[in-house]
C-alpha cells in the first residue's frame, strides 16, 4: 500500500493499514507484496541552458525507435537509445522552435506515426515530423481548410478587391484589429441563386459559369454540354463536349497579411473567393492571435480533435475523418465538425483523452463525447456530450491513459483521480488515488508519466522537485505511493528501452 498518510494512524482497522509504511523513500512497492530498493539513475547530458525551464516530451514510433524530445527556449533537442542525437561529434542536433521556456509547460501533443501535432494557446498548431534521426521539421500546420466561426449574422459587409492573389478586404464598419494579421476570413455565396445548373445538351459559350452539386465551374470551350456532369474539385475535366474548370464550391478564404485600419486590411487569397461584391456572408477564422489558439489536442475515431481556445474555451473542433488537416464543415458523416459544451459553469477545456468515448477534462468538471449510440461513430449530426463528474482538472498537466482508465490531476494539482466507467450506474466515476497518502502530493504535481515495465508506476514530479511515484495495478487493488528525492525533477517521460525488455 506504499507510504500512508499520518492522518490514518488512528485507523488500524483500515484494510490497507497493515500493508503500508510510515515512510517509503527510495523503495518501490511491488505488486506481489514486498518493497524493493529502487534502481539508480544515469546522467545522459545537461540541457542546453539549465537556467531555463525545460520540458521533455516522448516520441515513440516503435519500441525500437523512441526519442526523448527536449523542448527549451526556442529549440528542440533529441535523445535516442540513452544518448544525445548529435549533428557532429559533441554538437547536439536541434531544430528551431517557436516556444519560449515560459511556454513549454503548456504544450499539448498528439502523435500519428512520424508526426506529432503540438498545441499552445499562444501559437497556431504546429507539427513535428521525423524524416530520420538527423532530419526533423517543426512547422505550423497548413490546413487544407481551417476551422471558421459561424457565419456573420449582422449588417457589416465585407468586400474583396479580387478573387485571387493579393487583395484588400474592406468592411462597412469597424471590424479589424492589428491582432488579425495571420487570421483567416471566409466569404460565401448562394450559388444556386446566381448560376444555372449544369444540364446535358445545353449550349454553352466559353466563359459560361454553371453550378453542379454545389460546385462552380467555368466553360473552357464553346459547345453543348455532354453527358458526364462535372464532379471534379480541382483543375479542368471534360463532360464529353465542354471542358469545365473548377472555380470554387461556393466559398473561399483569404489570410490577413497586414493591418491598415479597423475597416481595411491586406490579405492573400488561399482558396479562390466566390465574389467581389459587398456581402454579409462572411466568417472569421476560429483561431488567430486575436481570438487565441487551441490548447488541447488528441486523435479520436480517425479525426484530429482540438479544443479550448481563449475566445472559445468550451469548444471542440474535429477534422474531416481521415484528413487531419482539413476542417471543412458539412453534413456528411465524414465532414469536419465543431461542438460547444453548454453548461451553467465556465468549463474551460484542459485536456482530451480517447477511450471508448472521448473523455474531456475541464476546469470545473469532466465530460464524455460520443455518438447517441456509443457503438455508432461521431458525425456532424450525431454528437452527444454528457457531464460525468465535477472535480475539475489542473491546467498544463496531460492526463495518462492506463488500460481502460484515464488518470488526471484535480484542479489544484494535488489529487490524482482515476476516471473510469462504472457499469452499475452507467456513468463515469473519478475516485481519489491519493486519499490514503495525500501528504505525498500535497505540494502539487507538475507532470505525469506511466512506466509499464518492469514495474507499473505512475511517476509524478512535484513542485518542490521531489519525484513521487505510485505503483498501480487496479485489478490487484494495488495503489502504493513512494518518494524519491534524487534531486530537482522538473519533467519526466518514459520510453521503451532500446533492448525492448523494460521502460526507462
Amino acid at each position: 500500500a506504499g507510504e500512508l498518510s499520518p492522518l490514518i494512524k488512528g485507523r488500524p482497522s483500515l484494510e490497507k493499514f497493515k500493508n503500508g509504511c510510515e515512510t517509503l523513500e527510495n523503495f518501490i512497492p511491488q505488486i506481489q507484496g514486498p518493497a524493493r530498493k529502487r534502481p539508480g539513475t544515469r546522467f545522459v547530458a545537461e540541457v542546453k541552458d539549465s537556467a531555463d525551464a525545460t520540458r521533455l516530451l516522448p516520441f515513440e514510433y516503435s519500441t525500437t525507435q523512441a526519442y526523448g524530445l527536449e523542448f527549451g527556449d526556442l529549440y528542440v533537442r533529441f535523445y535516442l537509445d540513452g544518448g544525445v542525437v548529435e549533428s557532429s561529434p559533441g554538437v547536439p542536433y536541434e531544430v528551431v522552435s517557436p516556444y519560449t521556456s515560459a511556454q513549454v509547460a503548456a504544450l499539448e501533443y498528439a502523435q500519428s506515426a512520424d508526426v506529432v501535432y503540438i498545441t499552445h494557446p499562444e501559437h497556431p498548431p504546429y507539427k513535428l515530423a521525423r524524416v530520420s534521426a538527423l532530419s526533423w521539421t517543426l512547422t505550423a500546420v497548413v490546413f487544407a481548410w481551417p476551422p471558421f466561426n459561424d457565419e456573420n449574422t449582422g449588417a457589416i459587409t465585407l468586400t474583396a478587391s479580387g478573387l485571387t492573389g493579393s487583395i484588400t478586404l474592406t468592411a462597412s464598419a469597424s471590424l479589424f484589429v492589428a491582432g488579425d494579421v495571420g487570421s483567416y476570413f471566409k466569404i460565401s455565396e448562394v450559388s444556386a441563386s446566381k448560376y444555372n445548373q449544369w444540364t446535358t445538351g445545353v449550349a454553352h459559350t466559353s466563359g459560361d459559369i454553371v453550378y453542379y452539386l454545389g460546385n462552380i465551374y467555368q466553360a473552357g470551350t464553346t459547345a453543348s454540354a455532354g453527358t458526364r456532369p462535372p464532379i471534379h474539385t480541382t483543375g479542368a475535366e471534360s463532360d464529353g463536349a465542354v471542358t469545365w474548370t473548377f472555380l470554387h464550391d461556393g466559398a473561399g478564404y483569404a489570410q490577413v497579411t497586414a493591418f491598415t485600419t479597423n475597416v481595411l486590411v491586406s490579405a492573400t487569397v488561399i482558396k479562390r473567393l466566390p465574389t467581389t461584391s459587398a456581402t454579409t456572408r462572411w466568417s472569421e477564422g476560429a483561431w488567430s492571435n486575436r481570438r487565441g489558439h487551441p490548447h488541447a489536442v488528441t486523435f479520436y475515431e480517425d479525426r484530429l480533435w482540438f479544443a479550448g481556445s481563449t475566445s472559445k474555451p468550451q469548444t471542440l473542433w474535429a477534422s474531416v475523418s481521415g484528413d487531419y488537416e482539413n476542417h471543412k464543415y458539412g453534413t456528411n458523416d465524414d465532414d469536419a465538425l465543431n461542438y460547444t459544451i453548454n453548461t451553467q459553469d465556465m468549463n474551460t477545456i484542459e485536456w482530451l483523452a480517447p477511450t471508448k468515448v472521448l473523455a474531456i477534462g475541464t476546469a470545473n468538471g469532466e465530460f464524455t463525447l460520443s455518438a447517441t449510440q456509443i457503438s455508432d461513430p461521431v458525425t456532424p449530426t450525431n454528437v452527444k456530450i454528457t457531464p460525468q463528474t465535477t472535480f475539475g482538472s489542473a491546467t498544463d498537466v496531460r492526463p495518462l491513459r492506463v488500460g481502460s482508465v484515464i488518470l488526471f490531476l484535480q484542479r489544484a494539482a494535488r489529487k490524482l483521480r482515476e476516471y473510469a466507467y462504472q457499469f452499475d450506474t452507467d456513468s463515469f466515476v473519478a475516485p481519489n488515488m491519493t486519499v490514503l497518502a495525500e501528504h505525498v502530493t500535497d505540494s502539487g504535481v507538475v507532470d505525469l508519466a506511466y512506466q509499464q515495465e518492469p514495474n507499473q508506476i505512475v511517476w509524478a514530479p512535484r513542485t518542490d522537485g521531489v519525484l513521487a511515484g505510485m505503483t498501480y495495478e487496479r485489478t490487484e487493488d494495488v495503489v502504493g505511493w513512494h518518494r524519491h528525492p534524487i534531486g530537482i525533477v522538473e519533467s519526466v517521460i518514459t520510453l521503451p528501452h532500446w533492448d525492448g525488455d523494460q521502460d526507462v
